[in-house]
């Protein structure tokens, strides 16, 4: 394990060919940070990447394939600005942490070739609606997001659909801004609806088939 939390003037990451057998590297709090060495996408054996609060972090190799990799953390990194491509060998990946990415606005399809990724947290983004390619995600378990502004209100019909793909989402996470209306039409799912203070302006509200509903 690499530790280097809190490396206040740590503004670029060493060469990585010299600690090919590394499992986890955590940049968590290195806020002058602002890229990578390419380097990183050669750590085969790495399994987890925590860049928590990165904020001046602009950018990460255009590629990358770290194939033992399960947890990505990206939170807080708000300089970022493109979520890099997905190689398919990233087959590992269970975790992937976008919050408070602000300047993120897509994600690459190539996402859904991880196909073991249980928990994705796009909250706080510039992404305006969940890709559809995610409720493909067979094993995704916590889906949250949000969006800086609020789901549009385009995507509400569009949820039962998206969810005949998907059969374990448990937290779907949607502070419901300036939304009236709000129908889920979801079966053999588990579904956790969490609602904040806003969601009192909702005139009505319809969840239907839905056998395991917490609330």
């Amino acid at each position: 394990m690499m530790n280097l939390e809190g490396s206040q003037n740590l503004i670029k990451t060493p060469d990585f060919t010299t600690a090919p057998k590394l499992e986890a590297l955590i940049m968590k709090g290195c806020t002058k940070l602002v890229d990578f060495h390419p380097s990183i996408g050669m750590l085969k054996s790495l399994k987890l990447l925590n860049l928590r609060d990165c904020k001046s972090l602009r950018s990460l190799p255009t590629i990358i394939g770290m194939e033992s990799l399960e947890t990505l953390i990206l939170s807080g990194c708000s300089s970022l600005v493109r979520f890099p491509e997905i190689d398919g060998k990233m087959e590992r990946l269970k975790t992937l942490d976008l919050s408070g990415c602000y300047r993120v606005e897509n994600l690459s399809e190539n996402l859904q070739q991880a196909k073991f990724l249980e928990e994705l947290d796009l909250s706080e983004t510039a992404i305006a609606e969940p890709p559809s390619f995610i409720f493909q995600i067979k094993n995704l378990k916590v889906l949250s997001f949000n969006g800086r502004k609020g789901p549009s209100y385009k995507l509400l019909p569009n949820l039962p659909s998206l969810f005949k793909e998907i059969f374990h989402v448990i937290f779907l996470v949607y502070p419901l801004c300036g939304l009236l209306i709000l129908v889920v039409t979801i079966s053999s799912a588990y579904l956790h609806l969490l609602l904040d203070s806003r969601s009192s302006e909702i005139l009505y509200c319809q969840i239907a088939t839905c056998a395991l509903l917490v609330k």
